[in-house]
């Protein structure tokens, strides 16, 4: 499968919001008491654009090169979403940038194709252009298959987060 990573644009929305939905879906049936349906679009519009015209923030696209099944050349087929961040000025803390992938999704007519794989390269190349020393990221437990896909990228677990459902 051909395809090419690039920046986002304003007529990418409606089909990255296609994508965020599924990615949003298996949050919602995995962890329900934290992730609920919305009412409108996954995301919405203005919150896109923000991200668009942010500088801190890198949102990434994979476009078809070839036709996809049903779909024409041109087609989306995974995004990222990768944010700079400095460490606050906490004496303890040792200043430094780093980037944070907060969120990451293929379609699942393209998965298994080095999509995801491209998106967070292309994620890495641009957090070291914007001066980060390091990337991290936030999967949940339940997701074993991002978790098996993120430690063949070279992550690694720095610290856990734990919570207890007082219900």
């Amino acid at each position: 499968m051909q395809f090419a990573i690039r920046a986002a644009t304003e007529g990418d929305l409606a089909a990255l919001n296609e994508i965020i939905g599924d990615v949003d879906t298996l949050h919602r049936e995995h962890l329900p008491h934290v992730f609920r349906e919305p009412d409108g679009p996954p995301r919405e519009r203005d919150y896109m654009l923000d991200l668009l015209w942010d500088d801190s923030y890198g949102l990434f696209v994979a476009e078809a090169q070839e036709p996809v099944q049903e779909d024409t050349e041109g087609a989306i087929l995974g995004f990222v979403q990768i944010a700079i961040q400095d460490a606050p000025p906490i004496p303890l803390l040792v200043p430094r940038r780093v980037a944070r992938v907060e969120n990451l999704g293929v379609r699942k007519d393209a998965r298994r194709a080095g999509i995801g794989r491209a998106l967070m390269d292309h994620a890495q190349r641009w957090a070291e252009k914007s001066g980060a020393t390091e990337i991290d990221l936030n999967v949940h437990e339940f997701n074993q298959v991002a978790i098996s896909f993120y430690r063949s990228l070279g992550y690694t677990t720095s610290s856990r987060r734990m919570s207890k459902r007082l219900e």
